[in-house]
């Protein structure tokens, strides 16, 4: 049997951080309208151990993703080939990732980041008990292909015959007594309902929320979003809602009917960069 911890940070940042994820967006972040959080998975079947981390924040810069790493190798010994770091990609919080025209970089608020990332793993870490993993899958329908062809060029809008990921993965994590713990659930879809100057965790925010009254900790994981938007979108936190109510529903269904993982804890280190 292997064993597992999970913990939560808030990483809400400061009124006034500039946001990432929209060129056309004009000025720096004027509210919060909810919390942003870093969620700490940790597994280890007494060889092997690893750490799954999903943060509410558009991406990890690669500088960013390389501190952490070394110093959770360095404090807590999880090696940091073994350290997946994951954002919602949510394009309503702070900019922790360079891109052009996007938001400035935060140094103060990356160094608090860091800090309570390490700390959520480290906290997993002291908190691990004996437990279970099961996985299973839902259709859930809230995104659509965005990479439309009109009039010979490619445009962002709908693409209806275009690849999609109209599901969501789930692993529950149960004690040795089968109570479950925390879900860690996995979808595609762009987090771009709003283009406000509020900061939000948008449909993954509200998805986790659902799951976490219904059934256990949650953790988001952004899949391969590249070509698929959110749908629909109206622009509004009722959206977000409505789009993180459908997600969560669906995900705690998965969970409910997962079916057992039996195995080891298996590490593979592919990075990007």
């Amino acid at each position: 049997m292997i064993k597992a911890g999970i913990s939560e940070v808030n990483i809400t940042p400061p009124v006034g951080i500039s946001m990432c994820g929209f060129a056309a967006r004009e000025g720096p972040s004027g509210a919060i309208h909810d919390e942003l959080y870093a969620r700490a998975l940790v597994l280890d079947d007494g060889e092997t151990q690893v750490a799954i981390v999903g943060a509410d924040v558009i991406s990890f810069a690669p500088d960013l993703v390389t501190r952490i790493r070394e110093i959770v190798e360095h404090s807590v010994g999880i090696p940091g080939g073994h350290i997946l770091l994951n954002g919602s990609h949510s394009h309503s919080g702070p900019s922790v990732m360079a891109f052009r025209c996007m938001g400035d970089r935060d140094v103060a608020y990356e160094d608090v980041l860091c800090r309570k990332i390490v700390g959520a793993i480290k906290m997993a870490v002291e908190g691990s008990i004996p437990a279970s993993l099961s996985q299973g899958r839902a259709p859930v329908r809230i995104a659509h292909n965005r990479r439309e062809m009109r009039d010979g060029r490619i445009v962002l809008g709908h693409h209806p015959k275009g690849p999609e990921a109209p599901w969501v993965d789930v692993v529950r994590v149960d004690t040795a007594g089968g109570v479950p713990v925390a879900v860690v659930f996995a979808t595609a879809a762009h987090p771009v309902n709003l283009n406000a100057l509020s900061i939000s965790a948008e449909f993954p925010g509200y998805a986790a929320q659902f799951v976490r009254d219904n059934l256990a900790m949650p953790m988001f994981l952004q899949g391969c979003c590249g070509d698929i938007n959110c749908a629909p979108k109206d622009g509004k936190f009722e959206g977000c809602e409505l789009l993180g109510t459908r997600l969560g529903a669906a995900t705690v269904t998965a969970a409910l009917y997962a079916e057992r993982l039996e195995g080891d804890v298996m590490a593979v280190n592919n990075p990007f960069f």
